[in-house]
């Protein structure tokens, strides 16, 4: 089935909680930051639109596609190589507990 969508969404997640932590260093966020952030969001609707996507692409995820996330996610983003796995993790968990809240509606 593939990681497309996945991508979109995880690049959302993690630019967005990058940004978030950044900000954050100094316990609080500048207008810059707020900006940035708003910016990140931009992505928001198309990763809406492809949510049946996502969702499908996650129920279908197997440990291979997993492992090519994982260096996808290495070469795009800035992430020291301990915290990747965690990283990972914590986005999909965002992705399914999104999900789940969506269903419930």
């Amino acid at each position: 089935m593939g990681t497309e969508n996945i991508k979109k969404a995880l690049a959302l997640v993690i630019k967005i909680g990058t940004d978030l932590a950044k900000g954050l260093e100094d316990k609080k966020l500048t207008l810059a930051e707020y900006i940035g952030l708003g910016i990140d969001l931009l992505d928001a609707p198309s990763v809406v639109k492809s949510w049946a996507n996502i969702k499908a692409e996650i129920a279908d995820l197997d440990s291979t596609e997993r492992e090519e996330l994982l260096e996808w996610i290495k070469n795009e983003f800035d992430i020291p190589d301990d915290k990747i796995e965690k990283q990972i993790e914590a986005s999909l968990d965002v992705l399914e507990s999104i999900s789940k809240l969506v269903d419930t509606f």
